[in-house]
């Protein structure tokens, strides 16, 4: 399960066939406009495919908190995995997940689990195709 790696301004992407993972820099602010970049590669690796996204939180970085952000949304996007590896982030992560009301969203410790999680979910959305 390698994927394959393309680096962003903010961090790094890893795409696999319909996941996307992504590890944000240590230290980054994410905003808007950082969230523009992330469809940006949602469009280019998930065209008319249901896709998941992992969120890899084993570096510290802030998110810039407005509505855009939170209530920004992605018509192919079928879950939200976590992985959190600090109790601060795990939470951070549930707080976020408040926000988060219109896609499954779940919160892990474990990489396997997560990525085991998101093919889960794909493999049910894709029977509502």
């Amino acid at each position: 399960m390698d994927g394959k790696i393309v680096e962003v301004s903010f961090g790094t992407a890893r795409i696999y066939d319909q996941i996307i993972e992504i590890t944000i820099n240590e230290g980054v602010h994410f905003q808007a406009e950082d969230l523009q970049k992330l469809f940006e590669l949602f469009d280019t690796y998930f065209p008319n495919k249901k896709f998941a996204y992992l969120s890899n939180r084993k570096n510290d970085y802030s998110l810039e908190l407005t509505p855009s952000l939170y209530k920004s949304s992605y018509l192919n996007l079928t879950a939200n995995a976590v992985l959190c590896y600090s109790d601060l982030s795990f939470q951070n992560a549930n707080f976020e997940k408040e926000f988060y009301k219109s896609k499954p969203f779940k919160i892990f410790r474990e990489h396997q689990e997560a990525m085991d999680w998101l093919k889960m979910q794909l493999e049910c959305k894709s029977e509502d195709l």
